[in-house]
């Protein structure tokens, strides 16, 4: 199941060289051996994947997995919940250093702030990378935009077209 899984991932990738590809995992569900863990962190590690949700395990009453023996020690779910977010993050920041450069098309989201390179309004990207657009823009706005950075989780940007839309 993990071929499979792993190859439709591969599949994606390559027929969309620059899609945003992400996946749950869920960290610590009982029954996981170290063993299970570095096999899914080898896993997130060789596929294409580009973000993680990584939720920690916890029983939830009427669930099958909530009758399941082999419960794990909180500290150590924790653990490994951190170990796969370090990976997701180095996987993000690959990706976005990937798209450093690049023309994407975006769509303006009701975010809007201020920081050291002046206003900016949120918008996301059509392979779901999140983007600093620089100035003010209307919400709901579909643009195409050059990315000239990365901070931290997102690309920094600005419109390719002078227009605006008010």
């Amino acid at each position: 199941r993990t071929e499979h899984y792993a190859r439709r991932v591969e599949l994606i990738r390559e027929r969309l060289p620059d899609a945003g590809i992400g996946a749950d995992v869920i960290a610590g569900f009982p029954g996981e051996t170290e063993e299970d863990h570095r096999a899914t962190l080898a896993l997130v590690e060789n596929l294409p994947l580009t973000y993680l949700h990584v939720f920690s395990f916890s029983a939830r009453p009427g669930t099958k997995a909530a009758g399941l023996s082999g419960e794990l020690p909180p500290e150590t779910i924790k653990r490994r919940s951190r170990d796969l977010r370090v990976l997701a993050a180095q996987k993000q920041a690959a990706f976005l250093a990937s798209q450093l450069g690049s023309r994407l098309r975006v769509l303006t989201l009701r975010r809007q702030g201020e920081d050291h390179r002046g206003e900016w309004t949120g918008a996301l990207s059509s392979n779901y990378v999140n983007v600093h657009l620089a100035d003010h823009w209307p919400a709901n706005q579909m643009l195409d935009v050059q990315t000239t950075a990365t901070e931290g989780t997102h690309l920094v940007g600005h419109a390719c077209s002078t227009a605006r839309f008010n």
